[in-house]
């Protein structure tokens, strides 16, 4: 990919087009503090009472995933390959999310004490916990340093809902997905290309450059005017089921 292709790609991934620019904000200041931002993941299902593995929460604050199940795996002494995640959550923020541990690991969860970190109680549960396995995330997010009176505040918010209830969510991933700088941009795409092999935090590198891909995709579907048409290719939903299907 030509270095100008690129660059138009990163700024695609990091600056979509909104859905409702017409429509005025209501200003202030997100994510002043870690917990401006909480993310509190819900489980797709619960421990399952099986030995084998444990299943718990896992709090943190201003810290990533990864470097959280680093903590655990050295302070527990069980491999990191052995911790098992649903998802990843952001780092800038205090979030909740499900993880599972070996039960070798049970003996040490007593002591086990991080100024960032905060363990849930353990359940056990007959298996890893694998990528996906969750049934979404839920979100409060503080939003400070308003200036619009309450009226005027209410009725911008209105405004965007009802927008938004008329023609839905452009669900464009955010900059945290791509890296500072949209840097694992680039490795991604070349990795999705067969043309680079990443090591160590490949599974991000490859998402960035996929979730690149979708942000441009789905920015040209908008300025086609075809947000709300049907092509062929399409993955549709049945609602009554939730069944998927390709459109033909």
């Amino acid at each position: 990919m030509a270095p100008r292709d690129l660059d138009s790609l990163r700024r695609a991934a990091l600056s979509p087009s909104r859905a409702h620019a017409d429509l005025p904000g209501i200003g202030g200041c997100i994510r002043c503090r870690p917990e401006d931002f909480e993310v509190e993941e819900l489980p797709a299902y619960g421990a399952d009472g099986q030995p084998g593995h444990l299943l718990l929460t896992l709090r943190k604050r201003a810290m990533n995933s990864e470097d959280a199940l680093l903590a655990l795996s050295r302070a527990l002494k069980v491999p990191r390959a052995e911790i098992g995640l649903a998802g990843l959550k952001d780092r800038d923020a205090v979030t909740t999310q499900w993880i599972s541990l070996p039960q070798q690991a049970l003996p040490r969860l007593a002591s086990f004490s991080h100024p960032a970190i905060t363990l849930g109680a353990p359940s056990p549960h007959s298996h890893k916990l694998r990528r996906g396995h969750l049934g979404g995330n839920r979100f409060c997010v503080v939003v400070r340093e308003l200036q619009l009176d309450a009226g005027e505040l209410a009725a911008r918010v209105e405004a965007k809902l009802d927008h938004l209830g008329r023609v839905g969510l452009r669900n464009y991933y955010g900059e945290q997905r791509f890296g500072a700088g949209a840097r694992n941009v680039a490795p991604g795409l070349a990795s999705l290309a067969g043309k680079r092999r990443v090591k160590g935090k490949g599974d991000l590198v490859v998402s960035a450059g996929q979730s690149a891909l979708f942000n441009l995709y789905l920015a040209t579907r908008a300025s086609r005017g075809q947000i709300d048409a049907v092509l062929a290719g399409d993955i549709l939903q049945k609602r009554a089921t939730g069944g998927l299907f390709e459109c033909e």
